[in-house]
Parts: C-alpha cells; sequence; structure tokens
C-alpha cells in the first residue's frame, strides 16, 4: 500500500494522465473488505485485444509504452513489464492500464528492465506483419508465450538458409564440372541423362 501512496504522490500518474498515455488514476472512496486502498480509473467500455487489432494499432501500442517508460524515468520510476494486455484503446488512443507495472527505478540502473519483454513481444510481430506474415503474427501474439529470439531467427532466415543451400548445390555442381574430366561428370549423371549425353 505504501508503495502505491508514494506512487500516487509522486505527480507521475497524473503527467501520464495529461498526456493522454494513462486514465487519471484517484482513490477511490469505496471500501473493500481484503483491500487496504482502491484506486479507481476511468472506464473504456471496449477492450480490443493485441491479437484483435490492426498492425497500426499494434505500433500505436509500442509507441505508447516507450512514451510511458520515458516519463516514468523522469519521476525515478520504471515499467517492469510492457506487453499489450497492459495497453486498452481508448478509440484510436492507446492507454497503458496497469498501474503495477510502474515500479521505483534504482538510481544506478543501467537500459530498460522491460527491454527483453518489448523486443519479443512487439519488435517481433511488427516484423513479421510488416513483411507480410500477418496471419503469424497474430498467433504470436495470441500465444501465452513470447515469441524467442531463436524462433524469430529461424522464421526471418528460411530465405537465407534456402539460398545458401542453393549456392553450396551449385558450387559443388561447378567443382564437379570444372575439376573432373568429361567422363567422370558423365558416369555421376542420372542414368537417362547420362544416356541422352552420350548420344545414345
Amino acid at each position: 500500500m505504501d508503495q502505491i501512496r508514494t506512487l500516487l504522490e509522486s505527480g507521475l500518474l497524473n503527467a501520464l494522465a495529461d498526456e493522454g498515455l494513462m486514465p487519471k488514476a484517484v482513490v477511490s472512496e469505496v471500501n473493500l473488505p481484503d483491500a487496504a486502498l482502491v484506486i479507481q480509473q476511468r472506464r473504456i467500455p471496449a477492450v480490443v485485444y493485441p491479437f484483435e487489432g490492426s498492425f497500426t494499432m499494434l505500433r500505436g501500442a509500442a509507441a505508447c509504452v516507450l512514451k510511458v517508460n520515458i516519463i516514468a524515468n523522469r519521476f525515478g520510476y520504471e515499467l517492469s513489464d510492457c506487453h499489450g494486455f497492459n495497453v486498452v484503446f481508448d478509440g484510436a488512443r492507446p492507454c497503458f492500464v496497469d498501474l503495477g507495472s510502474l515500479v521505483p527505478r534504482p538510481k544506478a540502473a543501467m537500459g530498460c528492465t522491460a527491454l527483453e519483454e518489448f523486443v519479443r513481444f512487439y519488435h517481433y510481430p511488427l516484423c513479421i506483419w510488416r513483411s507480410g506474415g500477418g496471419f503469424v503474427a497474430r498467433r504470436v501474439l495470441a500465444s501465452s508465450d513470447l515469441m524467442s529470439h531463436d524462433d524469430f531467427a529461424h522464421y526471418r532466415g528460411y530465405w537465407f538458409r534456402d539460398t545458401y543451400a542453393q549456392c553450396r548445390k551449385n558450387w559443388y555442381t561447378y567443382r564437379l564440372v570444372s575439376h573432373f574430366e568429361p567422363e567422370r561428370v558423365v558416369r555421376r549423371l542420372p542414368s537417362g541423362l547420362e544416356q541422352s549425353v552420350n548420344g545414345r
């Protein structure tokens, strides 16, 4: 509770609300038996999940979490997680809604704690989607697991593997033809082709 009160008093939530990056959050007068504090945010009626939206919406959500993290850093906070299920669209505007993801940033911290998640949740699906793989990108977003670096490299590298295999085959064929005497090359050909080469 103290951590939430400190967050409310930091001015960060008001700054995010002023930028339209988060619905305004206030302490509610509602009392619940199992809760020391109830935070109330403006209700956003319709929820669109990441795999239901468009490429532009996913890109907008990615930009939203980056802006939220930049502003949070100014107040001594950062995002501990930033996946797209923490972003809700208020009309066409993406809004970050998970207060629990805003945590104090260590003074000596370098980089971004949520960078790994950002790359795997936003960057990889956006790259796949941009290259025409919308079907695959939506399935990646709907998965309970984030896309791994190896899987992304495997998906994006298919053209390289095929090209490499073809180049290797052509290189071997070239060596076979250029370094062996004609009789030896002919002997290595399939039986039907061998007969045609020999003029039979």
